[in-house]
């Protein structure tokens, strides 16, 4: 079809990720940092590359649950009490698109702790 926009999946998680960030100043560059980590850890582990694509997305996206300034505000503080809301929220946003599916299982169980105990995490 005449006039189609062709974008790269990964042009558009950052785009969505800038956008999130930019909610509040405070928090530039979020998404970016955590999705660096990360990606360098699935590297160290060895992970296939699809699968450090995909951790490497999920953390631009990783907050995408956490729309509003206060919610965002809480968790940069570690001030929250259900971590997993906005993690839940991310995951139901993403989980009806192909494209971003398998991020979106990341996205929700981003806070779980890594000894599978109970306990909050923020951001």
């Amino acid at each position: 079809m005449k006039g189609d926009i062709d974008v790269s999946l990964s042009d558009m998680v950052v785009c969505l990720s800038k956008a999130v960030d930019a909610i509040d100043p405070a928090l530039n560059f979020h998404h970016v940092r955590v999705a660096y980590l990360a990606h360098s850890i699935a590297a160290e582990l060895n992970m296939g590359r699809e699968e450090q694509n995909n951790v490497l997305l999920s953390g631009l996206l990783h907050d995408i649950g956490a729309i509003s300034l206060k919610e965002r505000m809480n968790l940069c503080n570690f001030e929250t009490t259900n971590p997993s809301r906005h993690a839940n929220i991310g995951y139901r946003l993403l989980k009806g698109f192909n494209l971003f599916s398998k991020m979106a299982t990341i996205v929700r169980y981003h806070h779980a702790r890594w000894d599978n105990t109970s306990g909050s995490a923020g951001g």
